[in-house]
């Protein structure tokens, strides 16, 4: 490969718009790995492409000679490309711990050595954060940006939490009113995607909203007598009178409530399951002239 084409190849771009600190290691890695990865010099960076020899024998005329190695002048050129990328990326107070080191591996192993304990930690914070968060007062579009913040910076410290582990996090942070939802996410038996749970709660919180503003206020006798039945409260603020909703109650376990509403509004469930007709039935209700 000619030099101008390894060049354009492997040009690693401007340097990160973050330095490195003592408190941001994490969204700093995340910075600097993928142009490293993309020009395909990782293997420099972590030692895994170790420099070839410096010199090679060559044979002149009837001798053999020491010359040196092009191999190791293109690997040099490489790793001092990288080890300028990184240095650009240092604030100050970092740069004068590793200003000694030549290499490109010798900076990453110090900088690993220096944060590793310190990533343990944050990532051990963050899954406390996960674990103990509640939605509260937030709505759901910023609860569950905060949960994939959350998420994408324990992802970044090389500890990615998987898609069902999340699920649970995020069902676990819901407040009361979202139990009957949650119960029958709880009783599938095939796995939801993150997208989907979104969209799924997305739609309950607008049902929550749409009749919190008046527009079930038809329903609010039948809401009353549901909470009679076992003494567990008024279901979702009046929600509990539609045909996802009834779905929901006798998803969730609250066969006799929603039997009671049944009867009272004429209004049956559409299909065991809710998850699948609540947008379409917020949709339909939002819509409606």
């Amino acid at each position: 490969m000619s030099s101008s084409s390894s060049s354009s190849t492997n040009h690693l771009g401007p340097a990160v718009s973050e330095k490195l600190t003592r408190d941001n290691y994490i969204l700093w890695k995340a910075q600097v790995l993928p142009p490293i990865r993309g020009a395909q010099f990782l293997g420099i960076l972590d030692g895994t492409t170790p420099p070839p020899a410096k010199t090679i024998k060559a044979e002149k005329g009837d001798k053999t000679e020491e010359v040196p190695n092009p191999a190791y002048a293109t690997w040099l050129a490489q790793d001092q490309q990288v080890l300028a990328f990184l240095v650009n990326s240092l604030s100050s107070t970092i740069l004068a711990q590793v200003a000694t080191l030549t290499t490109s591996s010798e900076v990453w192993a110090a900088l690993e050595n220096m944060y590793s304990a310190q990533s343990r930690a944050r990532v051990t914070n963050l899954r406390m954060q996960l674990a103990s968060l509640k939605k509260g007062s937030m709505n759901v579009a910023a609860y569950f940006d905060k949960m994939k913040t959350l998420g994408d910076e324990i992802a970044a410290a090389g500890k990615p939490i998987d898609n069902d582990e999340m699920v649970s996090f995020i069902l676990n942070g819901l407040d009361f009113e979202y139990n009957p939802i949650v119960s029958s996410i709880l009783g599938r038996t095939d796995p939801i995607s993150i997208n989907d749970l979104y969209a799924q709660i997305m739609a309950f919180e607008m049902l929550l909203e749409m009749f919190d503003q008046g527009s079930g206020n038809k329903y609010q006798s039948s809401a009353n007598s549901a909470s009679r039945g076992r003494g567990r409260g008024s279901f979702i603020h009046g929600v509990v009178a539609t045909t996802a909703t009834v779905g929901a109650l006798e998803a969730a376990g609250f066969k006799e409530e929603a039997m009671e509403i049944s009867r009272e509004t004429g209004i049956h469930k559409v299909e065991i399951n809710p998850i699948v007709p609540l947008a379409r039935f917020v949709e339909e209700q939002t819509t409606r002239p």
